[in-house]
């Protein structure tokens, strides 16, 4: 008779759950393939219009734990948190220096007030901004959010977690050291980007 070996079998509950891509990097940069880190957001769509399906609130809901961007990037959370009674919500952005959302549209032109005013509209988050990835140094501390979450969904291999997590906190580091040796030279302090999503990275 055959036998199945059970311990190659991932089901829900062994599966860790992210909300976006960039925990996505996080996460699999630590766990390498000792987690199953599933992003429930399928490829192609975009953070701001995203609406899990009652398949993937299902799934959320058999699964042990779910770590979110916060700071009101996950639109869609409040509406789904009730069905995930059994799932801890990680929040990544703790410990984090965070930016009004109001701050980033001080300086805003005024010929483009109704322009910006819509896309403003369309893409605010919360009180807020939740682009803390875009940022070295705010990267950073959201990636040990992630790794203490890892640490706790999966006790077990936390030597191999915090070998990981050292060497991509490294990387980060000396990207960091990289930003400020090419730009602190600079005299122009203005870049032109195509969504308000750097205001983390340009302070």
């Amino acid at each position: 008779e055959k036998t199945v070996d059970k311990s190659t079998e991932k089901s829900d509950s062994k599966k860790l759950y992210v909300s976006f891509y960039p925990i996505e990097y996080m996460a699999k940069e630590i766990t390498k393939d000792k987690i199953d880190v599933v992003n429930v957001m399928p490829k192609g769509a975009t953070v701001h219009d995203w609406e899990p399906t009652a398949q993937d609130i299902k799934n959320l809901s058999d699964s042990k734990m779910l770590i979110v961007n916060g700071l009101g990037l996950e639109g869609w959370l409040e509406d789904v948190k009730s069905s995930l009674k059994n799932t801890e919500i990680v929040d990544s952005s703790a410990n984090i220096d965070k930016i009004k959302a109001e701050e980033e549209h001080e300086h805003d032109h005024d010929h483009e007030e109704k322009e910006h005013d819509h896309d403003h509209e369309h893409h605010h988050h919360g009180e807020f901004d939740p682009h803390i990835w875009m940022s070295p140094k705010q990267a950073r501390i959201q990636m040990k959010n992630v790794y203490e979450a890892i640490e706790k969904f999966d006790s077990e291999n936390k030597d191999f977690y915090e070998k990981n997590y050292k060497e991509l906190d490294k990387k980060f580091e000396d990207l960091d050291k990289k930003y400020t040796e090419v730009l602190a030279p600079q005299k122009d302090k203005y870049f032109i980007v195509p969504h308000e999503a750097f205001g983390y990275l340009a302070r």
